[in-house]
């Protein structure tokens, strides 16, 4: 398994993409924006997103949940708290 951070928005919010390098699954965590950061990099490593997951509600890291909710029809989506 590998992490990466990928800050985003106006307000830097750690987005992170936790993915599976044998099997290209991947988690999505806080996406803060809809970001062309995130898709390049879920894209340069073809990653499957099959999860979001959600800290807390804060706006600033759930912003992107819908539009990655739509493009990742299949994944499930999660708030920890």
């Amino acid at each position: 398994m590998k992490i990466e951070c990928i800050p985003v928005s106006a307000m830097c919010t750690n987005c992170y993409v936790l993915y599976n390098e044998d099997t290209n699954e991947a988690i999505l965590i806080d996406p803060g924006d809809y970001s062309t950061r995130i898709d390049s990099f879920i894209e340069s490593l073809s990653l499957n997103v099959c999860a979001i997951i959600l800290t807390h509600g804060h706006f600033d890291h759930i912003i992107g949940v819908e539009k990655y909710k739509e493009k990742y029809k299949k994944c499930l989506i999660k708030q920890t708290s």
